[in-house]
């Protein structure tokens, strides 16, 4: 049994599949990290064991449960930021900023988080890497110096140091800033907007990481700059510097709905949305809701339990929009 997400417009009718059911937002918990002036930044959609990778500037990196429960936070020296985190195989590697570029933690053993196994920054090619991600084998980063500039890194590690070997990189057409990036494990796609500095660079992309295809999937308005890009399920969560999650329906792969069907506003958010990261199952305990995890200004990380909706007319959509939910058997 799918569901399946049926989008009625006028004169149009779209159905797309979905893996889950577009939810309503209900907030679990919302948290500040000290220094409270240090963000949380690009989360990536970045997860490991079922807690968020997280990357502070001017402290380091920061492991948090679905509950809240802070499970890491590891200060790493001599830093002016640190931006997001990814773990690859048996180690971390944090991303830093102003050209630092990446470091490495071990993730496994005793040593896991430990500062004494720090090894880095390696800056590619003076790309100045911010901002990565990961499909489990190789790193994808944005670039800081050419900002429209996707690269795909190799990792080869050995027991105290590590090199990054670019095996692509791929430019978007239409220019602007990339800050977040993430990767979609079921489409095999990174998903990104290219308004990381100027509300007049409104496009969204995906990239096909097996044949470095750039699609344009639509456009998104944020009013400022837009950090987040992060697909869920048959849905498209875009966020940035105007305080909402925008919420596009997926047509494909490569493409979006071109009207929003909602734009979620969370209570305890405080100022921009720098990033996201979606928790599949999380809370098990007592839901089997997915969690959503959303990156405040002011070092402030918010949880947002995704509660689906009873399988009936929902008015998430603006205007003559509306979604309807049906079971079918394939």
């Amino acid at each position: 049994m799918v569901r399946k997400l049926c989008i009625l417009a006028v004169a149009v009718a779209v159905c797309v599949g979905s893996a889950s059911a577009l939810p309503t937002p209900v907030v679990k918990w919302s948290q500040t990290y000290s220094p409270p002036n240090g963000n949380l930044y690009y989360l990536n959609g970045n997860i490991d064991e079922g807690a968020v990778l997280a990357g502070q500037i001017d402290y380091g990196a920061r492991q948090i449960a679905v509950d809240g429960t802070q499970l890491v936070a590891v200060q790493i020296p001599n830093t002016t930021a640190s931006k997001s985190v990814v773990r690859v195989g048996d180690y971390y590697f944090v991303a830093g900023d102003d050209g630092q570029g990446v470091g490495r933690l071990d993730a496994t053993g005793a040593s896991a988080w430990d500062l004494s196994t720090w090894a880095g920054y390696v800056n590619p090619g003076a790309t100045a890497p911010e901002s990565i991600c990961t499909d489990g084998t190789l790193i994808y980063a944005n670039d800081d110096v050419n900002r429209n500039r996707i690269h795909a890194y190799s990792v080869s590690n050995s027991a105290s140091s590590f090199t990054l070997t670019e095996e692509w990189s791929v430019d978007l057409p239409a220019g602007g800033r990339v800050r977040g990036l993430s990767y979609d494990a079921a489409s095999g796609y990174l998903y990104m907007h290219n308004g990381g500095n100027s509300a007049a660079d409104t496009s969204l992309y995906a990239i096909n990481v097996d044949t470095q295809a750039v699609s344009l999937m639509g456009t998104h308005t944020e009013g400022a700059r837009t950090y987040q890009a992060l697909r869920y399920g048959d849905a498209l969560l875009v966020a940035g510097q105007s305080d909402m999650v925008t919420v596009y329906a997926m047509l494909n792969d490569t493409t979006i709905f071109p009207a929003a069907l909602d734009q979620l506003g969370v209570p305890g958010l405080i100022g921009d949305i720098y990033g996201m990261a979606v928790v599949p199952g999380a809370d098990a305990a007592t839901t089997n809701f997915d969690t959503l995890f959303i990156a405040s200004s002011g070092g402030r990380l918010t949880a947002v339990e995704l509660v689906p909706e009873p399988a009936t007319l929902s008015l998430l959509g603006l205007g003559a929009l509306a979604l309807v939910r049906r079971r079918r058997t394939r």
